[in-house]
């Protein structure tokens, strides 16, 4: 008869997490970056409203995503009043 030790598997899972869908958001910033790297391949001369208007978008959308935030201690704050 032969034993098996099955503690090695109460700490590993062979299914991996479920996916997270994406979200509306997230499918558009996509579709926009894909069609602002597409503009931005074009001359000057050839791009388009929709052209700009996608690179500005992207252009929006990596500004919203990497806004750097700064934290300030009491010695630190702004004098709002100066």
């Amino acid at each position: 008869m032969c034993a098996v030790n099955l503690s090695f598997c109460s700490h590993s899972s062979i299914v991996s997490p479920k996916k997270q869908p994406k979200t509306q958001e997230e499918i558009i910033k996509e579709k926009t970056a894909r069609e602002a790297e597409k503009a931005k391949q074009k001359s000057k001369e050839e791009r388009t409203v929709g052209d700009y208007t996608a690179i500005a978008l992207d252009t929006v959308h990596n500004i919203a995503d990497n806004v750097p935030v700064v934290y300030s201690t009491s010695s630190q704050k702004l004098n709002y009043m100066a």
